[in-house]
């Protein structure tokens, strides 16, 4: 019976040569996309504290210095998880020219909601590049203070 069969020494070693370049594709890709999946997850959490912190605070925005000063303390939120620049962004890569901040108003220009969104942010896995734009975003109503007359 042997002999018809032949010798079967080294067909493990053909069987994992086939095998290992589909489960090495399998694995990365597992990382790749837990990765990406990770990175988006932490913009998220990033973008919804600081829309919920953007909705609640004091709205003076009659000028154009105040309103980029409002615009500003909510796009410190989204990076640096304060309202005051930090040194160690949320996500690695991430800078306030990647958020989009809006105070939408009503027709007299006071604030009816707060869209905060993320824009031409990428992030590099392992084989490939993803970029998020306009993900992740969250609006809410506006339910803060609208005191245009404390602008300076």
């Amino acid at each position: 019976m042997r002999i018809l069969f032949g010798s079967r020494r080294g067909n493990s070693m053909i069987e994992f040569a086939l095998a290992a370049p589909l489960t090495f594709a399998i694995m990365a890709g597992t990382f790749q996309f837990g990765y990406a999946f990770y990175v988006y997850n932490q913009l998220q959490l990033s973008v919804r504290s600081a829309v919920r912190y953007g909705s609640r605070m004091d709205y003076k925005g009659t000028s154009t210095a105040c309103i980029a000063s409002s615009v500003d303390t909510v796009k410190n939120m989204v990076v640096y998880g304060t309202p005051t620049a930090g040194t160690t962004p949320v996500v690695r890569g991430l800078s306030k020219t990647n958020v989009t901040v809006n105070f939408n108003g009503d027709v007299k220009a006071v604030p009816t909601t707060v869209t905060v969104s993320i824009a031409g942010f990428a992030v590099n896995a392992l084989f490939t590049t993803f970029t998020f734009n306009q993900k992740p975003m969250a609006y809410i109503p506006y339910v803060g203070r609208y005191s245009p007359v404390e602008c300076e």
